[in-house]
């Protein structure tokens, strides 16, 4: 048994190596073009080794395909490595580790306290462990010892609402563990089949690797299939370039093969060369698939069969098992039940299967490993050599005839333990086709994951649930289903609040029927906060105003406090009309009213009506900010007052307040006081990490736009690309097609027409589907201006008055598009010729841009009316001199607003249109007094 055990450590290499180096990756964020490393076996445990002991590389992975030899290289340095002063934390990612709380983590501890899956008695081993914890792990309180027992042996349920606590203290207790191990020697943790780890132990994992908070005395390598570099699957911004090793095999080349055949058994030296070279050409030089053609070769010779070599894998495992059946069915159906308890096994379970004496199962045991169909991992654990071999016998045992019958032994021998992973039970009951006991063991699973804070596994398990319900189709399956959908759709809504709303809406259906306003109030928040998340802010809107609709009308905080969560949604559509209204009249008088600290509120804490009152003034600012409403600069001044009588702490408020003041002063025209505010709060903030991505996003946003009012378009495309990779990665849609309106309009200004009327055409496609009015207003002003230089004035004019329309409805009220409008239309009916309906909506749109301090626009609109005053002055008529005149006052007012903006474009502009028009004048004999 021992020469088949150890037969994998050997490394033969018969040649130099011979390295294929490739050139690594540069950069950490370009990981798509990545070129592997590929070394040899024993190249490759030579640099593993050098790396582990004269490096402060921190993350090593070891790639290549199933069967190559990842396992025989990791074993081969753990050998040479034994004097040195490591601690090795091995654990394998397997289907089942997916399906089990924290699985991989798991795995590592049961392999490193050499214990098996499961537990006979668990009270006895409660008391065993405590004094062996409490010695080694000194750090850890006794209720904590007491959890991380159940960590192991999962026993305890707890309720989902406090899933996330739980996971936070299981995080804890982990961290507690392994700071210990790893502060007695260096650790190396080894995650095998890393692609296949489960979401908590990933989680967990990225705590560990950090620079600055993770595990200081630790190196983590990872083996996996494909060749990557551990970049793409464990980046983090703490660790540079230098942190990662990467490291490929290569396969077998012809010589190696020979090597590998003749040193595998003695009987193989006289191989022909002509299978030699078959081999290794079906086989690619995979050593696992060899050595399975060599085994077969074995099995037939042992049992006088004539060999003929089967033209893949999942053939020769075929064949080698129709042998092992023929020759002993006892060790065929031994191995098709460890195949059932997954890649990775314990004996005693199995033992307990047949009826025999000790000596005999050892007898049977002993010959799956002098087959090589498995390997040992420690002292109680064995696994298959391959994970390719182990899916390969897997499916051949769920075609075969005893599989119920082995599943059906299985179920009651686990039955007898606690299990380190209830799952396996359930999976078996699922291998039978008890609906009813599978579901009972996928329930036990809910409360278990419940306990330890994994809520991935608990919606697994929650599915899982679901299915097992309609098949048994009983009594009470509308019950228990709509149970489910509650907590399925409430933690999904932190997690994955797309896959929250398959779920929420049902439930909210059922107690709606069951006339449950209470419940459908709460799962309507839910509900809510879930379209919040995915951007569908009509279904916020529409969730708020059911939930506010439910709500005596005595409760007026409660309904302020409900109406205040459909403002943010309010204000991403355009909707700043009612968005203002409602704060104006509904929400703030009512939180001021109740925001007296001496008296506390039956239902709503003055903490979070504190937060909920900040967090409207901060909103009404932006909102008054897009209308173009000078109001927004007087709000954000009281937000200011607010901040400081309060001692307000919250630097992302202060953070985000002084973006929106910066944004109020880019859209009056004062482009050098939000320059300056813009300059001080990415100086203030970004540095300590407080801006947040919106923060950012909304500092970039505001800097390109006072770049193209001002027209300073040098290199402004690259830095628009550069902002919508961000946004885009940030999943922020809003952001990223209003980014490609002002590309468009950078376009224009640069006499690109055709090109920027594409992008306004699909953008205004896009915000009419999504019901934007923001985004619909932009666009239409953009198109309309490119419209009156490219297709006329008659054109430009259809676009803008339906535009204007849309901006004065009671809901929108943007003011600032509507002097915008007002401006443009204007200009159309003066290339009309049109003058009367020109100087009334120019003068119509002095007057908004007046009354609201839109003060670029007024000098802009100061311009245009001196341009129509100057058309009529080439007009002979009695007034003649006097719209001359009056065109010079008004380009004098244009020009001293726009010098007081510091708009040295626009100065430029009227200054030559003044010396045009003293040009006619002296021409023409008018005299301008």
């Amino acid at each position: 048994m021992s020469e088949a055990a150890n037969r994998q450590f050997k490394i033969v290499e018969p040649k130099p190596d011979i390295e294929i180096k490739i050139p690594k990756e540069k950069s950490s964020n370009a990981i798509a073009e990545y070129s592997p490393n590929l070394f040899t076996q024993a190249s490759a445990k030579n640099i593993l080794v050098n790396t582990l002991l004269n490096t402060s590389v921190s993350i090593i992975s070891l790639s290549g395909e199933s069967g190559i030899g990842k396992n025989i290289v990791i074993r081969a340095t753990i050998e040479e490595l034994k004097d040195n002063q490591f601690v090795w934390l091995i654990g394998k990612a397997t289907p089942l580790s997916q399906i089990t709380p924290c699985g991989l983590f798991q795995d590592i501890l049961l392999t490193f306290f050499n214990v098996p899956n499961f537990c006979v008695n668990t009270t006895k081993l409660k008391k065993d462990s405590a004094k062996f914890f409490k010695s080694e792990f000194t750090n850890l309180k006794y209720d904590e010892i007491d959890d991380l027992i159940n960590f192991l042996y999962p026993e305890k349920s707890a309720y989902y609402e406090n899933i996330f606590k739980n996971k936070a203290r299981t995080f804890s207790i982990l961290r507690k563990v392994f700071d210990t191990i790893s502060s007695r020697m260096q650790a190396v943790f080894v995650f095998d089949n890393f692609e296949h780890i489960d979401n908590m132990s990933y989680e967990f994992l990225k705590t560990l690797i950090n620079a600055q908070t993770g595990l200081q005395n630790a190196k983590f390598i990872l083996t996996y299939n494909e060749p990557r570099s551990a970049k793409t699957y464990l980046y983090d911004k703490s660790l540079t370039d230098s942190s990662y090793s990467d490291i490929s095999l290569i396969p077998f080349n012809d010589s190696q093969t020979d090597t590998f055949i003749n040193q595998y058994n003695p009987l193989f030296v006289g191989t022909s060369q002509n299978l030699r070279d078959t081999i290794h050409k079906q086989t690619n030089g995979n050593p696992a698939y060899i050595e399975q053609i060599l085994n077969l070769v074995t099995d037939s010779s042992r049992n006088y069969i004539s060999f003929k070599l089967p033209d893949s894998f999942d053939k020769v495992v075929k064949q080698r098992l129709e042998i092992l059946r023929n020759e002993n069915s006892m060790v065929y159906e031994l191995l098709l039940a460890a195949a059932v308890l997954g890649l990775k096994f314990y004996p005693v379970v199995l033992n307990q299967l047949f009826k025999v004496e000790d000596k005999t199962f050892v007898e049977l045991f002993s010959s799956l490993l002098d087959l090589n169909y498995i390997t040992p991992v420690n002292e109680s654990a064995y696994e298959f050599k391959s994970t390719k071999l182990w899916k390969s016998i897997l499916e051949i045992a769920k075609r075969d005839q005893n599989f119920r019958n082995i599943n059906e032994k299985l179920f009651v021998v686990l039955s007898g333990f606690t299990l380190s992973s209830h799952s396996s039970l359930a999976l078996i009951a699922t291998n039978l086709k008890e609906n009813l006991s599978a579901l009972n063991a996928w329930s036990e699973v809910v409360r278990q994951t419940s306990a330890i804070g994994d809520e991935n596994i608990y919606i697994i398990a929650q599915k899982y649930s679901l299915v097992l319900v309609d098949k048994l189709q009983g009594m009470n399956s509308s019950i228990i289903k709509n149970n489910i959908y509650e907590r399925l759709g409430k933690l999904m809504s932190y997690t994955n609040p797309s896959a929250a709303i398959e779920y929420l809406p049902r439930v909210i259906e059922h107690v709606r029927r069951l006339e449950d306003n209470l419940k459908e109030f709460e799962l309507t928040g839910y509900l809510a906060q879930c379209c919040q998340k995915t951007g569908n802010h009509f279904g916020v809107i529409e969730c708020i105003d059911t939930a506010a609709a439910n709500i005596d009308s005595v409760y007026e905080l409660e309904i302020a406090m409900v109406k205040s969560r459909k403002l943010l949604s309010l204000l991403t559509i355009g909707n700043l009309g009612e968005l203002v209204e409602l704060v104006d009249k509904e929400i703030l008088p009512i939180f001021e009213k109740n925001l007296d600290t001496t008296r506390s509120h039956k239902n709503i804490k003055i903490e979070d009506l504190y937060e909920a009152w900040l967090s409207t003034y901060l909103i009404l600012a932006n909102a008054l900010v897009l209308q173009g409403d000078n109001r927004a600069i007087g709000v954000v001044s009281t937000i200011f007052e607010i901040i400081e009588k309060n001692n307000v702490k919250n630097d992302l408020y202060i953070c985000k307040t002084k973006l929106t003041l910066a944004l109020a002063n880019t859209l009056k025209g004062e482009i050098r006081e939000s320059e300056v505010i813009l300059e001080e709060t990415l100086k203030q903030y970004k540095n300590n990490d407080i801006m947040d991505n919106q923060a950012m996003t909304m500092w970039n946003m505001i800097s390109v736009i006072n770049s193209i009012l001002r027209n300073q378009l040098d290199g402004i495309q690259d830095e628009l690309f550069q902002i919508v990779t961000f946004v885009n990665n940030n999943n922020d849609k809003f952001s990223k097609n209003i980014l490609k309106l002002l590309l468009g309009k950078v376009l224009k200004e640069k006499g690109k027409f055709k090109q920027s009327l594409a992008i306004y055409s699909e953008q205004v496609a896009y915000f009419a589907n999504e019901k934007n009015a923001l985004g619909v207003l932009l666009s239409w002003y953009f198109i309309s201006e490119v419209t009156l230089l490219t297709s006329g004035a008659e054109k430009s004019l259809e676009y803008s008055l339906k535009a204007l329309d849309i901006a004065q409805s009671p809901k929108i009220q943007n003011f600032y598009f509507i002097t915008q409008f007002n401006k443009i239309i204007g200009e159309a009916y003066l290339a009309l010729q049109d003058y009367d309906s020109a100087k009334a909506y120019i003068e119509s749109a002095i007057g908004i841009a007046r009354q609201f301090d839109l003060l670029d626009i007024l000098s802009e609109l100061y311009f245009l009316y001196g341009k129509y005053l100057q058309e009529l002055s080439t007009i002979k008529s009695e007034s003649q001199r006097d719209y001359a005149t009056s065109a010079f006052k008004m380009y004098d007012k244009s020009v001293n607003l726009a010098q007081n903006l510091h708009n040295s474009t626009l100065v430029s502009t009227v200054m030559a249109a003044s010396t045009e028009l003293r040009r006619y004048c002296r021409k023409h004999g008018i005299v301008i007094r």
